[in-house]
């Protein structure tokens, strides 16, 4: 089978394509905005369709209907939905080729809604698409009130389990730094926090066009003994933050099932969720972890209150049972097949 992988350069294409290069009798090719390099897949391209220019996008569009005929793909499977999955679903229809879409989040929860025309970009996606997956009911409820006769699939990138270790009073955030993902609300909670929990700290790992302005929040609030900002980290360096951290902290104004939510409760984490319909899949407030009551003067205080022992033990066992590498590709694999005998 000859799978056409396409979505933005970045971490998450990358996994995906280690996670699905276990199965022998599949062979993957990369393709991207921006060029990246991805060790996992036997061929990788790139080309961009973020100019403004209508004479440079119709030259790409020719372009990469050229590159997707070469490759001459069984099934494409294209990663969030945004204006480069409606060109490429665009080509697979000219091409006959069979579509598969992974929603992101935003691209179906927030986008559509922003106007008319973002809607029918996001529409025709859905149309094109032999079936669309999803890792969160309120995704595939969006996606629905998009288009209502589309075929979907609950399915969750998987990862491989991290284990816990010697755990720290650390809260670990990990997220882009960007306005979607509310850094600068983590950073409010911790200095309210830490007033009557001083022994704690915060770890921000990523980085984003926020960066510089979190840094700045963080100095005029007094907390540069409190609160490191590790940077971009590794898989190696972030597996280790979560192994030590005893609370994983994530605010975004919306989401789906995000990777790092995973890997923090496959490390033994307690995760500390804004209150979004995607929180209340994974999470029973109070128990294994905290939905974000942003009345509270404190919410983050409610994380103390957990049995931690016990709190962990839930989380591994959803873990394996929902999101461990294996069950992930399996699920996947198995859309796969079933579209291609059609």
């Amino acid at each position: 089978m000859k799978v056409l992988v396409a979505g933005p350069e970045g971490v998450h294409v990358l996994k995906y394509c280690e996670m699905m290069r276990r199965f022998e009798d599949i062979s993957i090719t990369c393709l991207t905005e921006q060029p990246f390099i991805n060790p996992y897949v036997s061929a990788s391209y790139a080309i961009a369709f973020r100019s403004s220019n209508p004479l440079c996008l119709l030259r790409n569009f020719f372009k990469l209907k050229k590159i997707i005929k070469n490759i001459n793909p069984d099934l494409i499977h294209v990663h969030q939905l945004n204006r480069f999955a409606f060109v490429i679903s665009m080509i697979a229809k000219k091409l006959s080729i069979p579509l598969v879409s992974t929603a992101w989040g935003s691209d179906v929860l927030l986008i559509p809604q922003k106007n008319w025309f973002y809607k029918q970009i996001t529409k025709y996606i859905l149309k094109d698409s032999a079936c669309v997956t999803a890792d969160s009911q309120q995704m595939i409820e969006a996606i629905h009130n998009v288009f209502p006769e589309c075929k979907t699939e609950f399915s969750i990138y998987g990862i491989e389990m991290i284990g816990a270790g010697i755990k720290e009073n650390m809260i670990f955030t990990n997220r882009l730094h960007k306005p979607l993902y509310r850094n600068s609300l983590i950073i409010d909670l911790f200095a309210k926090f830490i007033q009557n929990h001083t022994d704690w700290k915060l770890v921000i790992g990523g980085s984003g066009d926020e960066t510089e302005m979190l840094k700045q929040k963080v100095s005029a609030l007094n907390l540069n003994d409190k609160v490191v900002f590790t940077g971009w980290l590794e898989k190696k360096q972030n597996d280790e933050l979560y192994r030590k951290a005893r609370v994983y902290i994530s605010l975004p104004e919306s989401d789906g099932t995000s990777i790092s939510l995973l890997e923090a409760m496959s490390a033994g984490c307690i995760p500390v969720l804004p209150d979004i319909p995607v929180s209340h899949e994974w999470i029973k407030n109070g128990e294994n972890g905290v939905i974000c009551d942003l009345k509270k003067t404190s919410p983050i205080d409610e994380v103390l209150k957990i049995d931690f022992e016990k709190a962990s033990q839930i989380n591994s066992n959803l873990f394996k049972d929902k999101a461990e590498i294996f069950v992930a590709a399996e699920k996947f694999m198995s859309i796969y097949n079933s579209i291609l005998s059609i």
